[in-house]
């Protein structure tokens, strides 16, 4: 039998990362607009809306695959797997990006990304 524990990432909303400093994270939003380098703006499904993220390590291969999924497939919601900064320089890492992949013509349910983030707090061990 292994003694390996098995570690959940947390998805969250972006309002929330604040309060996992020095964590890996999952958020579900899109990129709304990257005004410099080092900061994002970023739609949340929730009610919360947009958040600017100021110090923000995007690393060049993974902006681009997130820059050509965007014009080619036309994808605007993405999971980005990041690791919250912990009192450092940067505020924010981003590790890695998956693309959320919808059928045609099909807008996220924002409805359904709400409530998977609700339900996420309150059963985080079945659903990390």
């Amino acid at each position: 039998m292994s003694n390996a524990s098995t570690i959940i990432t947390k998805r969250i909303d972006p309002s929330e990362l604040s309060l996992f400093q020095g964590h890996v994270v999952r958020l579900i939003c899109k990129i709304v607009s990257q005004p410099n380098n080092g900061s994002i703006v970023l739609e949340s499904p929730s009610e919360n809306g947009m958040i600017r993220l100021e110090q923000v390590k995007i690393p060049s291969e993974i902006n681009d695959r997130i820059t050509q999924e965007r014009k080619e497939a036309g994808i605007k919601w993405f999971e980005f797997i990041c690791r919250v900064g912990d009192m450092g320089d940067l505020s924010l890492i981003i590790l890695d990006v998956v693309s959320c992949v919808l059928p045609n013509n099909e807008e996220l349910s924002v409805d359904g990304l709400v409530c998977l983030n609700k339900l996420t707090k309150k059963i985080s061990d079945v659903y990390g």
